[in-house]
Formats: structure tokens, C-alpha cells, sequence
């Protein structure tokens, strides 16, 4: 008798079967084995908690050595560093979530090897390479407890969830009386879900708490699935074999193609202009960025105040006075205030993933070609007069059969659009 899965049904069923083998194999399975890679320590930890305690009294050690001077992170690969005594705090984080990072980084391994994937082919001198500002704060409820090991803080968000729990020995009839939706109290959410594993998941969005990071790279991931896609991207492009019909971009398995193809269909409309996005939180930022005027996030430094907590996080760097990070490429001079823009240069400049003059023009019989979007754009506007649609401040750009990228002169929307519950009014 069929079971009515078909055979992408049962390679889900199969990986996730895989998944959960592979999870009771770490729970279960001895010393994790991580690298305590200070200073070239290069002793072994069974787990990241230890491996953070041990880390800790070389953190200590070195800021009682070094007082007075700038603090470099010790880490190997690593180019961090703060100013003075008043940022040795944001230091620890950082260093803290180096060890965080060797777990995911081990994790990563284990999965590569358990799905015989190939290991990433990208510049592994970045392995290291961790956020610049890292803080944790719950903002559950009335709860603004701050923890410095994020494997502590993302345990102590999940732990409000047990609220909703029955407490040890109560009586099944008290468990009736739970509520039938259980409420997200993080501050300005109103999320809701009819059981509590579904809000501990949905509580992973507010912690930001990732599952795996790629050995070679570094990247990190918030769940196996997405480092394997990560790995499956990088498959030959004569290997590809799904092809989007809309833009013509290949892909090396049907899920990811499909996942792509929902990029192109909007679905949600902004309720005070024409705009209209395929996803429901590029809409929410549409709306904060372009129809509201509240800036909540305030500089500690200067009176800027930004309507995302993103942009805080890029203004604070402003003020860095330890001056630029540059390109460690031979012959290059390209710097910049984060390592992040350092990173995403040498990518772009020295790993071959430069676009050449690929953007062209759709109206000119030119062969003239830009090397990015942007300056297509100018050339859009002022060469011909467009301009963006109503509602957005950029053009979006499409991939031709003939591997050129140009305008993207047709969006398809779905027949029922869909609305967003607006948490604030524009002022």
C-alpha cells in the first residue's frame, strides 16, 4: 500500500532521520575534542564550557600583562582588537565566542563527514573570523539579564519557555487549565503557538543562536541543512543542473532552485505605497526604513540615532580610533574600519568572484559594460531617465541566457496578497 510520499518527501524524512542520529551521536558520543587555539595554547577541551573557562584565565592573564596598551584578541587568525580599559568587557564576548565558535566549528566537521559532503573550497584563513560586536541581553518580559558565554545566554532564553511547563508533581488537571496558545514575551513580538516546542524554536530567531559553522570558512549556520546548502553552492556550475526560468541562474539540486524561485513571487504589499516583497520581514523593514520616523537606537558617543539596531552597529565604528584594518594581500591597499569590509573585499578582488563588466545596459547598442549595479543604476538614470519603481530607492537586476546581467523589468506577484500586523503607526 503507498504511504503517498513521493521522492523528495523521502529524502527530507531521510535527512532529518540523519540529523537526529547525528545529534544523539554528540549528546552521547564522549569529548568533543576542541582546540584552545590562544596564543598557540593548543590543549583540548571536551566541550565548549570548558574550553571557555580555560580560555577565561588567559584572558585574565593577559589583561593583567597588558594593562595600559591596546588589546589584541590572541586568537589564532584573528585581528580584533579594542582601545583601552572601558572596552575590555566587549573584548571577553568576543573572545568567549571564539570557543562557542570552535563547537560549532566541530559540529560543522562531524556533519561533512557523516553526509560524505565535500569540505568547502573557500579561503580558510578567514576560519576564524567572528561578529565585531557581539552583546547578549534577554529581552524576554521584563527580563534584561546580560550573559558574556553565548552558549549560557542562548540556554537561558530557551529556559523561559519552561514557564509554560507544569511544574514537577502537579496535578494533570492543572495541565488542562494551560493555555491553549502560548504568547513570545520578547519586547515588541507577538508571536503565538499552540505548543511550547514550537515557541522554544521560534525563540531561537530573538537569540540568534546558531547550530553549526563551516570547518573551513568559518561560516556559521543556524542549522545543519543550511551548511550543507552552504557546501552544495560551491558545486561546478557545469555540474549544476537546475536552471531558474526566470532568470536563468543554475543550481545543483531542486530544493535549493525552488527555494531561489520564491524569491521572485511577491506576495506581501506595503499598506502606504505600491511596494511589494516576497517575504514578510523585508516588508516589516520596508516599512520602519521608509514610512516611519522613530529612530529607538541611541549612540552612546553622539547624539545619531538609527532605526535599527544594525545601524547603531555600523555608526559605533565611527568612532573607533584605532584606526583602519587593511588588506593583508601583497600590493594591495584597500582598507577599511571592519574586518568585515576587509573580508568581503578579498573575496570579491582576490578569490575570483569579481563580476568583470557583466552589467549592461538593455536600451543602449552599446557593448560597454559596468562592473556593478550601482553604476548601472546612473547610467539608468541618467542616461535614459528611469527611475526605480515607486517605493524603492534601487534597481533590482536579472541574470540574460547570455550569462550578462540586466534590468529586471517584470516582477510577478501572487493573486492574494498578503497584510502585516503594523506594530507601530507612522508618525
Amino acid at each position: 500500500m503507498s504511504t503517498g510520499t513521493g521522492p523528495v518527501e523521502r529524502t527530507v524524512m531521510n535527512r532529518k532521520r540523519k540529523t537526529l542520529r547525528l545529534k544523539r551521536e554528540e549528546t552521547h558520543g564522549g569529548d568533543m575534542g576542541l582546540l584552545c587555539e590562544w596564543n598557540q595554547c593548543g590543549t583540548l577541551w571536551q566541550n565548549s564550557i570548558r574550553l571557555g573557562q580555560h580560555v577565561e584565565e588567559h584572558f585574565n592573564s593577559f589583561i593583567e600583562n597588558n594593562l595600559g596598551s591596546k588589546y589584541k584578541c590572541q586568537w589564532e587568525d584573528c585581528d580584533f582588537a579594542v582601545d583601552d580599559e572601558t572596552d575590555i568587557g566587549r573584548l571577553k564576548r568576543h573572545v568567549l565566542y571564539h570557543t562557542f565558535h570552535s563547537k560549532l566549528k566541530w559540529r560543522g566537521q562531524r556533519t561533512i563527514e557523516y553526509y560524505n559532503q565535500q569540505p568547502c573550497i573557500q579561503e580558510s584563513a578567514l576560519r576564524n573570523w567572528i561578529p565585531e560586536d557581539i552583546r547578549y541581553q534577554c529581552g524576554y518580559g521584563d527580563c534584561t539579564t546580560e550573559i558574556d558565554h553565548p552558549e549560557l545566554f542562548f540556554s537561558h532564553v530557551a529556559d523561559h519557555c519552561n514557564e509554560y511547563l507544569p511544574a514537577r508533581g502537579e496535578p494533570k488537571r492543572a495541565e488542562m487549565s494551560r493555555p491553549t496558545r502560548f504568547e513570545c514575551r520578547w519586547l515588541d513580538c507577538g508571536f503565538s503557538a499552540p505548543r511550547v516546542n514550537w515557541l522554544k524554536e521560534h525563540m531561537r530567531k530573538h537569540s540568534q543562536v546558531k547550530e553549526c559553522a563551516c570547518p573551513t570558512c568559518g561560516s556559521v549556520f543556524a542549522n545543519r541543512e543550511r551548511l550543507l546548502d552552504h557546501l552544495r553552492r560551491q558545486t561546478p556550475l557545469e555540474c549544476q543542473r537546475f536552471q531558474c526560468s526566470h532568470c536563468q541562474r543554475m543550481y545543483p539540486t531542486e530544493s535549493l532552485l525552488k527555494a531561489h524561485m520564491g524569491k521572485h513571487i511577491h506576495a506581501y504589499r506595503c499598506p502606504f505605497c505600491p511596494v511589494t516583497t516576497n517575504l514578510p520581514s523585508t516588508l516589516h523593514r520596508h516599512i520602519t526604513s521608509r514610512h516611519q520616523e522613530d529612530r529607538p537606537y541611541q549612540c552612546p558617543v553622539c547624539e545619531y540615532a538609527g532605526k535599527f539596531e544594525a545601524d547603531i552597529k555600523r555608526h559605533i565604528l565611527t568612532h573607533n580610533a584605532g584606526g583602519l584594518y587593511r588588506c593583508e594581500v601583497e600590493g594591495c591597499e584597500f582598507a577599511a574600519r571592519t574586518p568585515s569590509t576587509v573580508k568581503r573585499h578579498a573575496r570579491k578582488r582576490h578569490n575570483g568572484e569579481a563580476v568583470g563588466d557583466r552589467y549592461r545596459c538593455h536600451l543602449c547598442e552599446s557593448e560597454t559594460g559596468f562592473g556593478w549595479g550601482a553604476a548601472l543604476g546612473r547610467h539608468l538614470r541618467q542616461a535614459h531617465g528611469l527611475r526605480p519603481p515607486s517605493g524603492h530607492t534601487r534597481f533590482s537586476y536579472i541574470a540574460s541566457p547570455d550569462g550578462l546581467i540586466r534590468l529586471q523589468t517584470t516582477t510577478y506577484e501572487s493573486k492574494e496578497m498578503k497584510t502585516l500586523r503594523l506594530v507601530a503607526v507612522p508618525g
